[in-house]
């Protein structure tokens, strides 16, 4: 069972997508501020979402580069 954070869930960050296969193993995600933009929430939401994902071993975040979905 994944945290959800208030305000936006992991599924809008990505999590719905990389389960549906909509993004591939690789696939970069959007950047912390377009998230924001998108959903109308602040950084820390989509920051904790961003940590979910990464807890169920969805995505991996590369220091100045981005997050990206893994290879199951």
């Amino acid at each position: 069972m994944s945290v959800v954070p208030p305000g936006v869930g992991d599924d809008q960050v990505g999590g719905g997508q990389i389960a549906s296969g909509e993004l591939p193993p690789g696939e970069k995600l959007l950047s912390t501020s377009e998230l924001c933009q998108i959903h109308g929430v602040s950084a820390i939401v989509v920051r904790n979402a961003m940590l979910t994902l990464k807890a169920e071993g969805l995505v991996v975040g590369v220091p100045g580069v981005g997050v990206f979905v893994v290879d199951e």
